[in-house]
């Protein structure tokens, strides 16, 4: 009997404890924050039809949760988020701002250029992508065509109307290649698209960027423009001779291919010289002479690292 009594006192202290755990599991706060309802492209605007409250763990909010409705009024989400992700106001584009412009770094633009299926690598190349831009001419109205590489590393930002991480239509061959670009780089491309055929290379995705990306200047190329118009009137710096008579290549080594290499020097040139400063920067250094009783002795200390000089008194 007694072991039967204490077999059920065990029991009892069991069942009570485990309520207990079940109450303090009930009393662990919970927040209710908005998820994504479905899966929502990037541009779309928010609103009760695609997000929706969830409850969680107080402990499990993240730092940028939404918390209100209020929070997404004429707004949108600047990447896409699957259905059942937490919306984060970090990951919301500017207020008013819907579809593609939405998802615009700040100080960035957008370059399109026409495409075909060799641009666009048969379908392969898709919205976030990173090509080169090939620019194909021919120099000096020679019949031997060349090729230079435009921009290096760009990523590409939409194909037609599809940015990144919107379903692509396979059925419709692409029109247009939108480009992800500065300012001064949209430059070069539209005049690019003046002075021969485009073409893209494929970049393999998770390349590392590379240290210094080539890119034609736009005063180069505007220079190379003006060359094929010297015959059209109207345009700027025709009336100078020494202007038309550089440009058109009439002195010795202003021809276009001159131009070019000067510009790929340039380039290169640019790039050692970044290299050169950074070395300088790295080798900079004090010399100090420090007196000691009779004697002289020399130290070598980097600018970057504190000297310390201890002296005895």
């Amino acid at each position: 009997m007694l072991a039967v009594a204490v077999g059920c006192g065990l029991i009892s202290m069991l069942g009570i404890r485990q309520l207990l755990n079940r109450e303090d599991v009930k009393k662990e706060p919970v927040r209710e924050i908005i998820a994504a309802l479905v899966d929502i492209p990037a541009g779309v605007p928010l609103d009760k039809s695609n997000v929706h409250f969830v409850t969680v763990p107080e402990h499990l909010v993240p730092q940028f949760a939404v918390i209100s409705m209020e929070e997404l009024e004429q707004r949108s989400l600047k990447r896409p988020a699957n259905a059942g992700e937490w919306i984060l106001t970090n990951k919301l584009g500017d207020k008013g701002q819907f579809g593609a412009i939405a998802n615009l770094p700040e100080g960035m633009a957008a370059a399109t250029i026409p495409c075909d299926e060799t641009t666009t690598h048969s379908g392969m190349l898709t919205p976030g992508n990173r090509i080169d831009l090939l620019l194909t001419y021919r120099p000096d109205g020679s019949s031997n065509q060349k090729t230079i590489t435009v921009l290096e590393f760009v990523e590409v930002f939409a194909i037609d109307n599809n940015i990144y991480g919107s379903d692509m239509n396979q059925e419709n061959k692409a029109r247009n290649l939108t480009l992800l670009v500065t300012p001064e780089q949209s430059k070069a491309v539209a005049l690019a698209k003046e002075l021969g055929k485009l073409s893209t290379t494929l970049r393999r995705p998770g390349d590392a960027p590379p240290a210094d990306p080539k890119s034609i200047s736009p005063d180069f190329l505007e220079t190379m423009r003006n060359k094929s118009n010297l015959d059209k009137p109207g345009i700027a710096g025709a009336e100078d001779e020494s202007y038309t008579n550089a440009v058109a290549g009439n002195s010795p080594g202003t021809g276009i291919s001159d131009l070019l290499d000067r510009e790929l020097e340039r380039n290169e040139r640019s790039a050692e010289a970044d290299a050169a400063q950074q070395a300088d920067k790295a080798d900079a250094h004090w010399i100090l002479e420090i007196h000691e009783k009779e004697k002289v002795r020399l130290e070598r200390v980097k600018i970057s690292e504190p000297a310390q000089v201890s002296a005895k008194l």
